[in-house]
Formats: structure tokens, C-alpha cells, sequence
């Protein structure tokens, strides 16, 4: 199995050169109107416009590709709420890997869609709380390759960032419902968190240049009517 030590610079180069053949530069774009709604020069890192529309597309991708020959022979298994599921899928079947997709009984039904939509080699499955276990026990026996991902990535964040920013579920949403009317972009509410922050401290931001990851566009159409409910009449 593939050691997992904290990534290093040379890591992170190493990572774009194995995802390079696969996956094309994402745009920043800039949108005057986010400049003036925020006081700040707002750039938007579309990783919305990746194959799964999200940015976990590049792990999948990563991680399969450093698999040994007997890995591949088993197979990978990953547990999510959906992007991560969508970017094993969509990794496993770039490089003709098994993948078993295990997702909560009631994920996001455009992610979902999007790990089933994905070639042969990916299989969906879906658990309640507290089954997963159970639901998984068969493919874990088989010996697919598993990982302990949320752990590292964890112990990054604590050691590196400098601050994190709460935001509010309604700031969220309100943000979300902006991304999509500034940028013309499909976006899901944890892609929108960024400019949360940033029209949340607008002393903090203004008149600095920003750049905000927009991470994801998997919204549902649930979701996406919740946005704006109808008026009544």
C-alpha cells in the first residue's frame, strides 16, 4: 500500500506531473461583479468545470494511478457522500480498476448518478447510519485497496492553515444563490463557502486581490429549487 507521510513540495509536484495526461488546467476567471459586491479583486478557481464537477477528481486520479499491479487486480473501495465516490469512479475506470462506491441511502441524487454513469468497473452501493460495516463487510474481505485519507489531510490543516472562518448556513446559501447569478456557474453550497467568507468580512478583504476555490458544482435540483422558493401568489 501507498504510504501516507504529510505531502512535501516535491509531492505536490509530483502529484500534477501524475495528473497532467488526465485532467486539463481549470480557468480563474474574474467577475467585476463579485469586485464590487465585495470591495475586493475576486478570482474564482472553477473546479466546478472538472469531469465529476468537483475538484476530488484529482485525488481519484492520483491515488489510482500509484496503485501496484495486485491492487489493481483487487480493486478500491471508498465511502462518500458523493464527490470523493465520483472521483475513485471515475479513476477506477480510467485505468480499468474495480471500484465498489459505498454512499449514504440518501446522498446527493446528482452524485450518485454520477458514480453509477461511470464505465464497468464502478458498482454503487448505499448504506443507513451506522450499517456501513455491515453493507461492506463482503467487499473489504475480498481485499480492495482502502485508505485513511480524512485523517491526513486533518493533520495538514491543523499544523498549516493560518485561520479558519466559520460561516453560517444562511450565509452559505445566500452565497451560493450569488455564485450562480454573478458566475453563471452551477455551483454547490460548499463551493460557494469561499465567498461566504468574504462577504462575511468585508474589512478583512477589501481591496486585496482574493482567489476562491469554487470546488464543486454538484448541486441537486432539490437543492437548487430550495435556493429560491416561490412567492406566493
Amino acid at each position: 500500500m501507498i504510504a501516507s507521510p504529510v505531502p512535501d513540495l516535491a509531492d505536490v509536484f509530483a502529484a500534477r506531473q501524475r495528473i497532467a495526461p488526465y485532467l486539463r488546467p481549470t480557468p480563474l476567471y474574474r467577475y467585476p461583479a463579485l469586485d464590487a459586491m465585495t470591495g475586493a479583486q475576486v478570482w474564482v478557481k472553477h473546479e466546478n468545470h472538472q469531469p465529476v464537477g468537483a475538484f476530488k477528481v484529482r485525488g481519484g486520479v492520483n491515488l489510482v494511478s500509484q496503485l501496484t499491479a495486485d491492487e489493481r487486480r483487487r480493486g478500491v473501495i471508498a465511502a462518500s457522500t458523493g464527490n470523493h465516490g465520483q472521483s475513485v469512479a471515475y479513476a477506477a475506470d480510467l485505468f480499468g480498476v474495480r471500484a465498489v462506491i459505498c454512499t449514504p441511502a440518501q446522498a446527493n441524487p446528482v452524485k450518485v448518478i454520477g458514480v453509477q454513469s461511470e464505465a464497468a468497473p464502478a458498482a454503487h452501493h448505499s448504506w443507513q447510519a451506522g450499517t456501513l460495516v455491515e453493507d461492506t463487510t463482503s467487499t473489504f474481505a475480498e481485499g480492495l485497496a482502502t485508505r485513511t485519507a480524512f485523517e491526513l489531510p486533518q493533520r495538514i490543516m491543523r499544523d498549516l492553515l493560518d485561520d479558519f472562518v466559520l460561516v453560517s448556513e444562511d450565509a452559505l446559501m445566500a452565497a451560493t444563490r450569488l455564485m450562480i447569478e454573478k458566475t453563471r456557474n452551477l455551483v454547490e453550497p460548499a463551493g460557494a463557502a469561499a465567498l461566504a467568507a468574504v462577504l462575511g468580512a468585508p474589512g478583512r478583504f477589501a481591496g486585496r486581490k482574493v482567489a476562491i476555490i469554487c470546488s464543486g458544482g454538484n448541486i441537486s435540483p432539490a437543492q437548487l429549487a430550495g435556493l429560491w422558493p416561490h412567492e406566493p401568489a
